[in-house]
């Protein structure tokens, strides 16, 4: 299973890329569906179906679970009136779509398999997580120095087993440990930069916030499967999740600023020229009635 996923050694960071590869284009989907381009729309969801069954192929639990958070941060970040109208159904298909590919490639069986593993590497990897974190108790305030966990936790390393640790299998007990509270602190910061733009996304009737949904979804996936996995510490996942990052924010900001700039009465976008409908044109004299 290990070759469709090269240039990933491991196979469960090939499934974070996934998860942000199918965020985005899920957006992309939902935005163009939403706008009434139905066909671009439906060629759009083709690319996710190749990515979520890639991603399930990984077999890889802590995806799955990336995937759950995904899936519930679209729907939640959705219209209300539009999750059963919309997004649940479409979602359903997507669904089946992608269990009949597994099945008929063979990889169903080997998933569910997975699921019912109890092995001694699964649970070493939480005692990792474990002596990351009291590490970071000892060092609260700036951590170990960023990078510094390979070389750092074989002066502590107390599980029984004779791997290398070059991780801590988590991104968030390893990002503890090697930063501190003041690495903490700036993530923190991105959190609430992204929760305003989902906020604001969650409420709009613009075509455009299905962009800023999808990107904001593979971010909550990232984030929970990063619970049990190292994806960020991986130059091209942490790359490819600054670029979803700055795509939420900036559609995000586009969103907001079109957002002031309208009139009360304005209620939609114009999705060919992102313009306010009922603005005036670009160059058009603004005409002010006499009393």
């Amino acid at each position: 299973v290990g070759t469709p996923f090269d240039p990933y050694v491991n196979r469960t960071r090939c499934g974070g890329a996934m998860l942000l590869f199918a965020g985005v284009a899920g957006g992309l989907a939902a935005r163009w569906l939403a706008a009434g381009r139905r066909v671009a729309g439906s060629l759009a969801l083709a690319p996710l179906l190749v990515l979520l069954v890639a991603l399930l192929a990984t077999t890889s639990r802590g995806a799955l679970l990336g995937l759950g958070a995904a899936a519930g941060t679209f729907a939640l970040l959705a219209p209300r009136g539009q999750r059963r109208r919309r997004v649940l159904p479409v979602a359903l298909g997507v669904a089946v779509v992608v269990l009949v590919g597994l099945q008929a490639s063979g990889l169903l069986d080997e998933l569910v398999g997975r699921l019912g593993e109890r092995q001694g590497r699964w649970t070493n990897r939480f005692a990792v997580q474990a002596a990351a974190l009291r590490e970071f108790v000892r060092h609260p305030l700036t951590g170990t120095g960023a990078g510094t966990f390979p070389v750092v936790f074989s002066a502590f390393q107390t599980i029984d087993d004779v791997r290398y640790f070059g991780d801590a299998h988590s991104d968030w007990a390893q990002f503890l440990m090697e930063t501190g509270l003041l690495g903490a602190a700036f993530a923190a910061l991105l959190g609430r930069l992204l929760w305003r733009h989902g906020a604001h996304a969650s409420t709009s009737r613009d075509a455009r916030a299905w962009q800023v949904r999808g990107a904001l979804a593979g971010l909550a996936g990232l984030a929970v499967h990063g619970l049990v996995e190292t994806n960020l510490h991986i130059p091209a996942n942490a790359f490819l999740a600054a670029v979803v990052v700055g795509l939420a924010c900036g559609t995000g900001a586009s969103l907001r600023i079109g957002a002031r700039n309208s009139s009360p009465g304005d209620a939609q976008d114009d999705e060919s020229t992102g313009a306010v409908v009922g603005a005036p044109a670009s160059g058009a004299p603004h005409m002010r009635s006499r009393p």
